[in-house]
């Protein structure tokens, strides 16, 4: 649990606008980002069960996409606004 706590510092949390944009908390943002029960279960509990596990790696791929999505469509935006100041 340590190594995903670790990983999810260093990645969703520690982009510079993080605290100033959410100031909350790793259980809080995990509630957020995925379920509340997940975060529960990563925050709370001894070890990763299965279902926690399989829910995690649903969640984080989900997620990912998200992002890649939502980068394909501000990229998409940007070469927009470039094409209209030409």
């Amino acid at each position: 649990l340590v190594a995903i706590r670790n990983a999810y510092a260093e990645t969703v949390m520690s982009v510079p606008h993080y605290e100033d944009e959410y100031n909350d908390t790793y259980e809080r943002s995990l509630a957020e980002e995925f379920t509340p029960e997940l975060a529960v279960a990563l925050t709370r509990e001894p070890t990763l069960r299965e279902r926690s596990r399989s829910s995690l790696l649903t969640k984080t791929t989900e997620a990912i996409r998200r992002r890649e999505e939502f980068l394909e469509r501000l990229e998409a935006e940007s070469a927009s606004v470039s094409r209209a100041r030409e």
